[in-house]
């Protein structure tokens, strides 16, 4: 009798840890995912060496348009799924998390909710998406508070809060974090350490609209075990990410200055490497000619360790130039190795950036000109450009919609097969976003 309750106990007991390790999905890297981890099995091994022999961008193999499910945000989890996170107006603090297979067939639907009164999202798409080692997923954004007698149609200045959401990978919210100031501050990123800590970065208001960079370290119950904040670095649509890599962060940040020559304020692009306690080890910054400003930056790491940066630059002293693609890469210890540009005669824009396996280089955005084969009509078109790991363009396809279109997401699947998604209806009343796969 006791051995046979014994077998009973022990039986529940693996039925509870199987419960357990639901909800969970194994991470992914890509343009929104970023994780480290040197272990994997010796089957997984043999399949990195092979898809890394697989030429990426050949061609397209579908193309598929969806309501708004790659409108917003972006990532993958290990088994090829898609899941995005998008807000609407109307839907107030209800997050909309959608996945998808890797044949683009849509699984679930869920709304995640985030318990704040009296606010509403702002600038959700400036945020992050990105699993952990453990398949939870999580969320960066930020909200405002909505003036009470409006309707809701003007925020509360300096209002605005951080936050981050923890979910299961079946949509299930675990907690929430919300970061304030006075002046109001904005969650923008995060990244992980090998112990599984987060790191959530954004940026915090100042007086006179400028902002500083703030890194706040949780555990994975959502607990602030540390908070850190870096000196003013711009005005308050900076912009910045966070990388960890061999026990260190990296910071993407801005400095601003007000430039004489040309009457307005510049831009100019700093990395700061720190401890994972949040001190400094080195800063800088690049390119700060007299009135060449740069923006929306990115910031991925290849298999190398070193860092690609992608942004926009536009130099005021050659009005001939508008405002086009450069990328930028710099080793561990921030020393450039090199830097290339690119574009049309129009302005150029960089939403995602990503690396394969063999270090190239990928980018996505939107043009408001039109690159080589392509022609340029009224509205701003989706693009996507393969370049070397030397920065040599490749190859770039320009997709034009029936409006505006915006390469929103770039990811791999274990085939090493490229995916491109974004906003736009580039087929009539087919829905307002896409998703493309290359062979």
């Amino acid at each position: 009798m006791k051995q046979f309750i014994l077998f009973i106990l022990i039986a529940l007991f693996f039925v509870a840890c199987g419960e357990m390790e639901q909800g969970k999905s194994e991470p992914r890297n890509n343009s929104n995912a970023t994780s480290d981890s040197s272990q994997s099995s010796s089957d997984e091994s043999d399949a990195v060496v092979e898809s890394a022999n697989v030429e990426t961008m050949k061609e397209i193999e579908w193309k598929k348009s969806y309501d708004w499910a790659f409108n917003g945000l972006t990532t993958m989890d290990r088994d090829d799924n898609f899941y995005s996170a998008y807000t609407r107006s109307s839907n107030g603090l209800n997050i909309t998390l959608i996945k998808t297979n890797s044949s683009g067939t849509m699984l679930w639907k869920r709304e995640v909710t985030l318990d704040l009164e009296g606010y509403a999202f702002r600038y959700f798409n400036d945020g992050k998406i990105s699993f952990d080692e453990d398949g939870y997923l999580y969320i960066t954004g930020s909200v405002y508070k909505k003036r009470p007698n409006d309707g809701g149609n003007l925020n509360v200045p300096n209002s605005e809060k951080a936050f981050i959401l923890k979910v299961s990978s079946l949509g299930k919210k675990i907690w929430q974090y919300i970061h304030g100031s006075k002046y109001g501050a904005f969650g923008t990123s995060l990244t992980f350490d090998s112990k599984g800590n987060i790191y959530f970065s954004g940026r915090e208001k100042i007086i006179l609209s400028q902002s500083n960079m703030f890194v706040i370290t949780l555990n994975q119950k959502g607990t602030n075990q540390n908070y850190k904040h870096y000196s003013p670095y711009g005005y308050i649509k900076s912009m910045n990410d966070i990388i960890y890599s061999q026990n260190a962060l990296y910071l993407l940040t801005s400095e601003t200055k007000s430039s004489i020559k040309i009457g307005r304020v510049i831009s100019s692009v700093k990395v700061i490497k720190t401890s994972l306690d949040g001190k400094e080890i080195w800063s800088k910054v690049y390119d700060k000619r007299e009135g060449v400003t740069t923006s929306n930056e990115k910031f991925v790491q290849d298999d190398e360790g070193n860092f690609i940066i992608g942004g926009t630059k536009r130099d005021y002293n050659d009005k001939s130039i508008g405002r086009n693609i450069y990328i930028l890469k710099i080793s561990t210890e921030g020393e450039i190795l090199w830097e290339k540009s690119y574009g049309t005669d129009s302005v150029e824009s960089i939403t995602t950036l990503i690396v394969d396996k063999k270090n190239n280089i990928f980018v996505g955005g939107s043009t408001g000109g039109a690159f080589d084969g392509y022609s340029s009509d009224k509205y701003e078109d989706a693009f996507i450009s393969k370049l070397s790991f030397q920065g040599d363009v490749l190859k770039t396809e320009q997709f034009s919609a029936r409006d505006k279109s915006y390469g929103k997401f770039l990811g791999f699947d274990k085939g090493n097969h490229l995916f491109f998604g974004g906003f736009g209806e580039l087929e009539a009343k087919k829905g307002y976003s896409f998703l493309i796969k290359y062979k």
